[in-house]
This record gives C-alpha cells, sequence and structure tokens, in this order.
C-alpha cells in the first residue's frame, strides 16, 4: 500500500507540496532512527566493559586518592592478562583517570608499551641492582604485583584493580631482579633461570625470605629444580596448579644471593603478548611471579 500511494502521489500530486512533504517524514524518520541507534550504543559498554552512560562502577582516579599532593607517579608496566588488549586497557585506564601519572617506564627489553608518555628505559644493574640516572624520578610506582623482572625498594601504599601503588626509594634501585625468563615471566624448557636477592644494608647482614609462585600451564603438567645455597629441590606440578616455593637467605653487608630454576617439562602454550594480534605458540616450562621478598632483620 505504501508503495502504491507514492506512485500515485509521484503521478497526481504537485511537485513542491509533494516535496516538503518527502522532506519532513524522511527527516522524522532519520531522527526516531538516530535516537533509537544512540539509546542502544550508551546503554551498551565500551571496550573497557564499562557501560558508556552512569557510573563507571569503580572509582577509576584512585592513584590520586592514595598519592600525597604534589607527588608525581610512574607507570611500570606488566601484563595484568593474558590478553594484550584488556591488558592495555587497563593500563590506559590508570594513566588516563589520574594526573599524578606522569611518566612511565620500560625494561631494558622495553616491552610492554601501552602508554602514550614518552617512556623512559629503567636500566638496573645485575651486580648491584642499582637504576642508573632516577635520582629525580616519580618517588611513586603504579606495578603489577604479578612482575617477575624486578621489585624496586619501598613499601607498598595501596592496591585495587591488579594494581599496586608503591613509595619506593630514589634512585631506583632493585631489592630482586631475575634473569633468563621469557618476556611475561615463563621459563624456557632446559634454560635456567636465575632470581637474584640483594641486600639492602651496606653495613650489616640479612635474613631475608623469598616466596616464589611456580605454575603449571593450564592443559599440561610440569617439573622443575629450584636451585639455592648448593641444594637442589626437583618438583612437579598438575595442569593449572600453582605452588609457592619459599627461601630463606642470610645475605652479608653489601652481598647478592642467586636462587636457580630449572625447568624440566616442555609444554607449548600462546605466545608472549607484547602486541595485537599475535596467535603463534612457544614452548615453555613453568610461570613464575608473583615474586615477594619479606626482611626478618640480621643474621
Amino acid at each position: 500500500l505504501l508503495g502504491l500511494a507514492l506512485v500515485l502521489a509521484l503521478l497526481f500530486a504537485p511537485r513542491v507540496p509533494l516535496a516538503i512533504v518527502t522532506l519532513v517524514v524522511l527527516a522524522a524518520f532519520s531522527v526516531l532512527t538516530l535516537r533509537t541507534e544512540v539509546d542502544r550504543i550508551v546503554m551498551g559498554t565500551g571496550l573497557s566493559g564499562r557501560p558508556l552512560a552512569g557510573s563507571p562502577g569503580l572509582v577509576l582516579d584512585w592513584v590520586d586518592t592514595v598519592v600525597p599532593e604534589g607527588e608525581k607517579v610512574a607507570i611500570v608496566a606488566f601484563p595484568v592478562s593474558t590478553a594484550w588488549d584488556t591488558t592495555a586497557i587497563r593500563w590506559w585506564d590508570v594513566e588516563l583517570w589520574n594526573r599524578r601519572v606522569t611518566s612511565a617506564y620500560v625494561a631494558e627489553d622495553e616491552n610492554f608499551r601501552y602508554t602514550p608518555f614518552p617512556q623512559g628505559t629503567l636500566q638496573l644493574d645485575w651486580s648491584t641492582g642499582q637504576a642508573a640516572e632516577t635520582g629525580a624520578a616519580p618517588s611513586y610506582v603504579v606495578a603489577a604485583p604479578g612482575d617477575s623482572r624486578f621489585q624496586l625498594a619501598g613499601r607498598e601504599r595501596a592496591a585495587n584493580l591488579g594494581f599496586v601503588v608503591r613509595q619506593v626509594e630514589r634512585p631506583y634501585r632493585a631489592l630482586w631482579m631475575s634473569r633468563g625468563l621469557q618476556a611475561d615471566g615463563w621459563t624456557t624448557p632446559g634454560r635456567t633461570a636465575t632470581i637474584r636477592a640483594f641486600a639492602r644494608d651496606e653495613d650489616r647482614s640479612e635474613l631475608v625470605r623469598l616466596r616464589i609462585h611456580v605454575r603449571a600451564p593450564e592443559l599440561a603438567s610440569a617439573a622443575y629444580q629450584l636451585s639455592e645455597a648448593g641444594r637442589t629441590r626437583p618438583r612437579a606440578l598438575e595442569p593449572g596448579e600453582t605452588r609457592v616455593e619459599t627461601v630463606r637467605v642470610c645475605l652479608p653487608a653489601g652481598s647478592i644471593a642467586d636462587i636457580g630454576l630449572t625447568s624440566t617439562s616442555n609444554a607449548r602454550i600462546a605466545g608472549a603478548q607484547l602486541g595485537p594480534g599475535i596467535d603463534e605458540t612457544r614452548a615453555v616450562g613453568v610461570g613464575v611471579g608473583p615474586i615477594a621478598i619479606e626482611s626478618f632483620g640480621e643474621c
């Protein structure tokens, strides 16, 4: 019927009134359609998984609320998800919603660049744990608790949304560092990874305890050896299992202690998510991290 009416209108109706009526009808239809689509989109969620309209349901400027006025904060990014886009969005949130976050650092491999900031490189000395040219760096950092590369000396001020805020010593120095792990913390089969603890004091010895989380791939069992002070502990994990290895070490003043971790199993998992669209696989042994270190005084 609508088609017949249009044909009759074109044949018999005056051209100018018909054009005006057609324009009004099309405009009304377009406005109603646009309103429907806008309502549908606004009621949905964005890339962050939060609603586009209304309250986000969580405090996004939480870093600003725990860092004193006038202080600056640096990001030291590391994956907080197995998906690159999820990790990137969560780090973008930290940068976007917190005005005290003014800079970012990457490790020497320069992986995990998630922010638009000019990013500095943390050059941590493997023999001392000291980071060069960080005397004037921000005194607060946002880090991922599961970072298996290093932990900067300082104290934790807050934890939220899978991140931690630490007030760190300057110049920056590491309490521990790792070497020989893949970029995101997995071991390579047959290759020994080293976790090195650094003494905090140049004048007295220190007893420290490291708690090292070790996990198997989700779909494969794993085996590894943990070596420390001439002792080797063979270990095995079921698929998806996590074990916390506890190592106590007496560090003489100004010294270091190394803990070796060697995988004796081999499994294939998705490649390290260093960017979007990575679909390759790789050989791994066990995943490492978080790593926590605690001091128990002089030994």
